[in-house]
């Protein structure tokens, strides 16, 4: 986030959106962090049972009963990690045609309202995460002793952790920051050099 990473040169935002926007870059650096850690437990996690089942399966002519619910389980935390962490670097597809044909000032607002959506329906998906983890959590799992609802726990958190990078780049971009070069643009740069 350019505005926020840099020192506040403009004197019209309140200081206090910047202290906002400050601290929540910072908050999401550590979350980032941790989740970043969290995927690579639930990669390694889910390299091994798979990978045991297999040589169990075609070698010993055995299996582990668990093994498809762990490896779901882990698949599906995979995949809910790992949406915010490209959100934020705007990993996502995009169809920015129409966008780059307005001018800066246009697209900035543009982008910060569809934020805005994007932080509303988050938030939906958050309580609907809840909700569903919730309804489900008395159902265990048939070859584990665990709750169902430990699939859910994945989207919620998702839901919460994309709304929290929404607003960072809504704030950064209200502060000023630069607005996001097309994907297209940051291929053909990091090709020439």
């Amino acid at each position: 986030m350019s505005a926020l990473k840099n020192k506040h040169k403009d004197t019209n935002s309140p200081a206090a959106v910047y202290a906002a926007g400050v601290f929540l870059n910072r908050l999401l650096g550590r979350i980032d962090a941790l989740v970043s850690v969290v995927i690579i437990v639930f990669m390694a996690t889910l390299v091994v049972v798979v990978s045991t089942q297999v040589v169990l399966r075609y070698i010993f002519n055995s299996s582990l009963d668990w093994a498809w619910e762990v490896s779901r389980l882990c698949f599906v935390a995979l995949i809910f990690f790992a949406i915010p962490l490209a959100l934020k670097i705007r990993g996502h597809v995009g169809i920015d045609i129409l966008q780059n044909l307005l001018p800066p000032l246009f697209q900035r607002g543009l982008i910060i309202g569809l934020n805005v959506v994007g932080i509303f329906l988050m938030m939906v998906v958050t309580v609907v995460g809840t909700r569903a983890t919730m309804s489900t959590w008395n159902q265990t799992l048939s070859s584990l002793p665990l709750s169902s609802g430990w699939f859910y726990v994945p989207l919620l958190w998702a839901g919460f952790h994309c709304s929290l990078h929404f607003a960072s780049q809504s704030l950064d971009l209200a502060l000023g920051g630069e607005l996001p070069s097309s994907f297209v643009e940051e291929v053909k740069e990091s090709m020439k050099s």
